[in-house]
């Protein structure tokens, strides 16, 4: 029985070290999938040696693989994982070669002592190459030693091929889940269960669209595993590292998601700023990885770094991380806003935690960089830059208040028209943002109005709200409001029909609350043509709102 004997053969610690080193070996010659009319199908041979490793991990007899080997085979366990997702299983299967043990003795006596022969060999070649530089190779031992020797190689092949499961059960085995369980025991066997194993949702990692899901909580039930040490988290990540330089789109994914979960889990302490300092350098460096998605986890990654005080070693480093969060609100390739919006909410974060000193110089580039996103047709756009404008405000207290006051102004009518957003996330940033810039105005009377009527999960009275805030603005705005009235007009050919609405409400307040004066220094036939064009609106909400706001133009 294939389960009895793996399970038989789990407690001989030489044997294991041999065909873990094996295995390794295996993966790093191999393919870790092969493409075929834009799907991927998992190679035969390192699924089979996956196959093999997981029922060696189920083993309650298993050996104690030692603290060493933690990390390296977390490591090449996360990149079968990453290359399994939305991978079908193998379509070409080469026949299974059945070997007759030597001779005159037992099969476990042979497979034993070739172990031994293989673990000697691997030992011989580590210490005569200690002084040399480290390889850059996964794998627990030094596989060459294991090439070397014709024996052993034979022997491992033979426990491959003799235990592995047949040509048609291999064909049934879903990759993602069969990496996943290897990953699940392995776990298991280093008493990670309850930290990590109860806490991931395993199932998401079929597919690409929520294996980042899947990763931030595996990242975070290994940072807060008391069984994993600082140790080994460095050396996870070492390794984890130099997958990032790798040929794979999808382990650079996932590894990259893995990462910025990782600068998310750790808290503002100067031992884990060491750690977290590493991968930001990790991220910083696969900016300009060619795949949109490797980019968008590193965006997110960044967002997460929290600035250490009096750190000479953070000196200049929120310099470069808001100059690399910036560069991803205008990606070329970036088609579907999909940079634009991780961008966004990075800064969000970041800016939240530094100091006017440090925001100042990109202020401005930031602000003229996001106006363009309040218009934007994905919702998660407009809402993340309605965010982020109100976060801005809160390091615009000194030098650079006058500044942002004249970007509030300009945009001030956008974030009153979009109060009444047709999307409730977008409402709701509207009104945090609001309640963030209120304060810049310096207008205790305005501050009371929002503060009353803009609470985010309260439902708002639009045309009351709109009624009483036009009026505000007209008597302590009054140089302004022909520039409010215009900016409104504008919204008429918005291809929103609730923003068109909006906006013939808003433009008929102004000008109701008008004097005289203000009124014969309006352009009167621009304005009442543009009414005039959207009574004719295809939309019958939007006619109903153009006539209403006719009504308070009697003074025209």
């Amino acid at each position: 029985n294939l389960v009895t004997i793996i399970h038989d053969l789990a407690d001989n610690r030489p044997l294991t070290e041999a065909v873990l080193a094996q295995i390794m070996e295996c993966w790093s010659r191999s393919l870790p999938y092969e493409e075929k009319d834009s799907q991927r199908y998992a190679t035969a041979q390192p699924l089979m040696a996956l196959y093999l490793l997981n029922e060696w991990f189920q083993s309650e007899r298993i050996c104690d693989l030692g603290e060493y080997a933690f990390p390296r085979l977390f490591t090449a366990l996360f990149i079968r994982m990453a290359s399994h997702v939305d991978t079908l299983p193998p379509q070409n299967v080469p026949p299974l070669r059945r070997i007759t043990p030597p001779t005159g003795s037992s099969r476990r006596d042979s497979t034993s002592s070739n172990a031994s022969n293989v673990t000697t060999a691997s030992t011989s070649t580590t210490n005569t190459s200690s002084a040399k530089k480290p390889s850059s190779r996964m794998g627990l031992f030094d596989s060459k030693s294991s090439r070397s020797s014709t024996k052993a190689s034979s022997t491992t092949e033979q426990q491959q091929t003799n235990v592995g499961p047949s040509n048609n059960e291999l064909k049934k085995i879903e990759p993602w889940r069969l990496s996943n369980d290897c990953m699940m025991h392995f776990l298991k066997v280093y008493n990670c269960q309850s930290d990590v194993n109860n806490t991931v949702p395993w199932d998401k990692m079929a597919k690409f669209d929520t294996a980042d899901s899947a990763l931030e909580a595996l990242a975070q039930g290994l940072s807060h595993c008391s069984h994993v040490t600082q140790k080994q988290l460095n050396t996870i990540i070492e390794l984890l590292g130099q997958v990032l330089e790798g040929p794979y789109d999808t382990q650079r994914i996932c590894v990259s998601a893995f990462f910025a979960e990782f600068i998310r889990c750790n808290p503002d302490d100067s031992e884990d700023q060491r750690f977290v300092r590493e991968l930001i350098r990790y991220l910083l460096g696969r900016l300009v990885d060619h795949n949109i998605y490797v980019r968008k986890f590193c965006l997110r990654g960044l967002g997460w770094w929290r600035p250490v005080r009096d750190s000479q070693e953070d000196k200049g480093l929120p310099t470069t991380i808001l100059a690399s969060l910036i560069s991803g609100l205008d990606d070329r390739e970036d088609k579907n806003d999909l940079l634009t919006l991780e961008a966004m909410c990075s800064l969000s974060n970041v800016i939240a935690v530094m100091n006017e000193d440090e925001v100042r110089p990109i202020l401005m580039n930031v602000l003229l960089r996001i106006r363009p996103c309040f218009e934007k047709e994905e919702a998660k756009v407009r809402s993340a830059a309605f965010t982020l404008f109100g976060k801005m405000a809160s390091v615009c207290e000194g030098f650079s208040r006058e500044a942002f006051v004249e970007q509030i102004f300009s945009s001030l009518v956008t974030l009153t028209l979009h109060l009444n957003d047709p999307v409730e996330s977008v409402r709701e940033s509207c009104k945090t943002c609001f309640q963030s810039i209120a304060p810049l105005l310096d207008q205790p009377v305005l501050m009371e109005l929002i503060k009353d009527n803009l609470q985010p999960k309260i439902s708002l009275q639009y045309a009351e709200f709109i009624s009483d805030f036009c009026k505000i603005l007209v008597e302590q705005y009054p140089y302004k409001v022909n520039f409010f009235i215009m900016n409104s007009i504008i919204f008429f050919k918005n291809p929103v029909p609730e923003l068109r609405a909006n906006a013939a409400t808003v433009a008929g307040y102004l000008i109701f609350n008008l004097t005289e004066d203000q009124i014969n220094g309006l352009s009167k036939e621009h304005i009442l043509n543009a009414i005039i064009v959207l009574l004719k609106d295809p939309n019958s909400d939007v006619r109903c709102r153009v006539a209403e706001a006719m009504h308070f133009m009697y003074k025209f």
